[in-house]
């Protein structure tokens, strides 16, 4: 074998040969032993065995039987612990159902089609076999990319869902399926080797998104951390006079626009801070901290004069439209702002 085939044939493996490690921690070392990582420790454990069997059979074709009957067994469980690995993450750690038992099914029929016809003596019936499993995973993956609509949603939307590191395993796990199945299909148009080079591909970056990911979650609670231990009692003192002053007489709540940095940068604090000591001291967030005093301030509005019309107040208490004005001063006085006046 030369340099380029002896490159290849250690690239193509590392993968897989990480695949297998990773597959035993998650089954036999995690310290969670939760159903979850026992999908996803199998799951790793058969792409591997798949991936294994692809590059051996690339550079040894007179591969024996017992090996390649273990790589298609091992492909026909892949399309089936996708799925339930998926379903376990989405459903809190969802647990093994008597019915699932019935994903096994292709499984099963590989093997005893394996015992009475040996790929060799039958290489027709096992190229027709491989493709219906081909298509088998296809279909799973159809599936599980149902199941995965509400994250996929929430990651559109920019929403502030939680996303936690097992939800960047479902995400990367399901794509990196995605591309081996994709990988394996284009074989004929590029090379067979192809499928196993993109497990080693994916597989890494997959570790090097998680890695990235759980550092940004480490940073976030140490800054978190040092974010609360600046509120000692003088800290809170400052914040109080300060606020009282922007509040009483510059009357910021006016603003329309005011957005919690901006009343931040007003405090000279950061909106870490801000945002601790209306939680934790007077127990509001933002909105409804500058709702209340918009609503006070509207309040002097209508005792004040009959010229005024609900728009107008509105617009001169800091509201930004009728609807936030109705809304926010009978959430506060459990009375409309006509009400209010003709009291």
């Amino acid at each position: 074998m030369d340099t380029d085939k002896q490159l290849l044939f250690f690239f193509s493996l590392l993968g897989a040969f990480n695949g297998v490690l990773l597959a035993v921690y998650f089954i036999f070392l995690s310290k969670t032993k939760k159903t979850y990582n026992i999908f996803l420790g199998l799951l790793l454990l058969v792409v591997s065995i798949r991936i294994g069997k692809s590059v051996f059979f690339y550079f040894n074709s007179n591969l024996s039987s017992l090996y390649i009957h273990i790589g298609i067994m091992a492909c026909a469980l892949i399309g089936p612990l996708l799925y339930l690995f998926v379903r376990s993450g989405l459903i809190n750690n969802r647990t093994v159902k008597k019915y699932d038992i019935f994903h096994a099914l292709p499984l099963i029929i590989v093997i005893i089609i394996a015992l009475q016809f040996p790929y060799w003596d039958n290489r027709n019936l096992w190229r027709n076999l491989i493709n219906l499993i081909y298509w088998q995973w296809f279909v799973y993956i159809i599936i599980t990319a149902f199941n995965l609509i509400p994250v996929f949603k929430s990651i559109n939307s920019n929403s502030k869902a939680e996303r936690d590191i097992s939800t960047i395993w479902l995400l990367s796990v399901f794509i990196g399926v995605a591309i081996i199945w994709l990988a394996y299909r284009t074989a004929r148009y590029t090379s067979y080797i192809v499928g196993a080079v993109s497990f080693s591909f994916v597989f890494y970056m997959s570790i090097l998104l998680i890695f990235k990911f759980s550092r940004h979650k480490k940073t976030e609670a140490k800054v978190k951390k040092r974010t609360k231990q600046l509120l000692d009692e003088a800290t809170i003192r400052i914040i109080d006079n300060k606020l009282n002053a922007i509040i009483e007489i510059e009357k910021v709540y006016k603003d329309s626009n005011l957005k919690m940095p901006d009343l931040a940068a007003h405090l000279n604090i950061s909106p870490h801070i801000l945002s601790q000591y209306l939680n934790e001291v007077l127990q509001k967030n933002f909105s409804q901290f500058i709702n209340e005093h918009r609503v006070r301030e509207a309040e002097q509005l209508l005792k004040s004069s009959n010229n005024y019309t609900v728009e107008s107040i509105a617009y001169d208490s800091g509201f930004n439209s009728v609807s936030a004005f109705y809304t926010a001063f009978k959430n506060i006085n459990k009375i409309t702002p006509a009400a209010f006046k003709k009291m």
